[in-house]
């Protein structure tokens, strides 16, 4: 692990201790647009509607996400999803999966 650099006075943190990076309680949020209300909202959809983990969600890229939601929502360049008789066509054409 690095260490700090001392700076004078003897505090190796340029902001002092976290307890006083905090004292006046946490920083205001800055509405619904900030990334983190964002980020849990979408990890919070695609865990209920795709049965993602947190660790799915945050492996894939937002052009991965925009896929899938364009596709999802009928929108998106890609075909709709396969159905239940085509998925069943092509298990039985290919049986080693």
């Amino acid at each position: 692990m690095r260490e700090a650099c001392p700076r004078e006075g003897g505090d190796p943190s340029p902001i002092g201790s976290a307890d006083d990076l905090f004292q006046d309680g946490p920083p205001p949020s800055r509405g619904h647009n900030d990334f983190s209300s964002s980020a849990q909202r979408l990890s919070g959809t695609v865990s209920a509607v795709f049965g993602w983990t947190p660790d799915q969600f945050w492996h894939a890229t937002p052009a991965e996400l925009a896929t899938i939601f364009s596709v999802f929502a009928g929108s998106g360049p890609g075909q709709a999803p396969l159905g239940s008789e085509q998925f069943e066509k092509l298990k039985k054409a290919f049986p080693d999966g």
